[in-house]
């Protein structure tokens, strides 16, 4: 209403004019816009210049290639450049318009994961052009590009593959890769390897028998690689050997305790695709010559030079004629016993010497009970007599 005073010549004077009050609109600010990968995710977020209705700002695309929610959060579905429009809106009331502002986002290609075990077995025997399967296969973590995995050599000398096939073709490490392509919305995956060792063609072994002994040491090709053999059975070098490769099994340590001999039969050969199992070592103990030298009157039993195994032992029975008596032997680390001699253990040839001396046929006859010092010393007093009984008729 507006409103003139009169005066003396004019009356007061009023007009009104109606008219209507709009709503205010409601400005809407997006914050930096997220980076968003193919199945990744990201928030958007919305200011509103204050003052404002106070309504909730709520988020939604109509774009294929993202989602979000009403709280912001985008997801990528496909990769591309500007290809994702997030819409915020707030609603408005009595006194504010609703309110709206979009952002464009770009969906970036996402990464693959390959996972690539350890191989099983993770060594071989070589035999050439000989295949073996990648076992296990490696595999990419979900979603992915959907691409094959592809494997191939980065040891062209050692082993080829052709799919998931690995042909031999050399002694070595055979490193094994897999690689995934990618495509519109995923990267190529980092490449990941695994190694397979590609040994020589077999191992030498066989078996020894006959063995009591201890220290045994088998050698192959001249001290190339050694094995201590404690006991009978299998035995197998180490280290396996290229196929056309010469060998030769030898003893290179004899054992003892006691002493043996151990011999090698199937000990050379070539190598050829699988392991040598058959070189035999058959062990014998060692025997030694013992042999009794006596005097005039005496013989023994066993009669003759006696073969003994190391570390046996052998007993003699010494056999006095009649008018002789056995005064000692020593030998061999043996000791007698009444007229039995028993040697030591027998580690070397040896000889065992006797010692006897005759005494009167009557002087034994008369006194058979007496010991042999006794007519020793009897036989002694009645050569002493004679002798004086000769003096005398002198």
């Amino acid at each position: 209403t507006a409103t003139q005073a009169g005066n003396a010549n004019y009356l007061a004077g009023t007009a009104t004019q109606t008219f209507s009050i709009g709503q205010a609109n409601q400005t809407l600010t997006f914050g930096a816009a997220p980076t968003v990968a193919v199945n990744g995710t990201g928030n958007v977020s919305v200011t509103s210049a204050s003052p404002n209705s106070g309504n909730p700002i709520s988020y939604s695309t109509v774009s294929t290639a993202c989602s979000v929610t009403t709280a912001g959060v985008v997801t990528g579905i496909s990769a591309g450049s500007n290809n994702c429009v997030i819409t915020a809106s707030q609603a408005g009331n009595a006194n504010y318009a609703p309110g709206t502002a979009t952002q464009t986002l770009s969906i970036g290609i996402a990464n693959q994961t390959l996972t690539f075990p350890t191989q099983s077995p993770a060594s071989r025997i070589f035999v050439l052009n000989a295949t073996f399967p990648i076992n296990p296969l490696a595999t990419s973590a979900s979603p992915n590009s959907g691409n094959a995995i592809v494997y191939s050599s980065l040891t062209g000398g050692v082993c080829s593959v052709a799919g998931t096939t690995v042909t031999m073709l050399g002694i070595g490490t055979c490193t094994i890769a897999a690689d995934q392509a990618g495509n519109a919305n995923y990267a190529a995956a980092p490449q990941v390897t695994q190694n397979v060792a590609i040994n020589g063609s077999g191992t030498v072994g066989g078996s020894v028998s006959g063995l009591s002994g201890s220290g045994l040491v088998l050698s192959l090709n001249a001290g190339a690689q050694t094995v201590a053999v404690s006991g009978n059975g299998g035995f197998a070098f180490a280290s396996a050997l290229v196929q056309g490769t010469n060998y030769t099994v030898s003893v290179q340590t004899q054992p003892s305790a006691p002493a043996q001999t151990c011999t090698v039969t199937n000990g050379s050969g070539t190598m050829g695709t699988t392991n040598v199992t058959n070189v035999a070592v058959d062990c014998t103990t060692n025997a030694f010559n013992v042999s009794v030298q006596l005097p005039a009157g005496v013989s023994v039993s066993p009669a003759g030079t006696q073969s003994v195994s190391s570390g046996g032992t052998i007993s003699f029975t010494l056999l006095p004629a009649p008018g002789f008596t056995i005064t000692g032997a020593s030998g061999c680390g043996g000791s007698l016993n009444g007229n039995v001699f028993t040697t030591g253990p027998i580690t070397a040839a040896c000889s065992i010497s006797v010692s006897a001396v005759a005494v009167s046929t009557a002087t034994a006859t008369a006194v058979p009970g007496l010991t042999l010092w006794l007519q020793l010393l009897l036989a002694g007093l009645l050569v002493a007599g004679g002798v004086r009984a000769a003096r005398l008729r002198g």
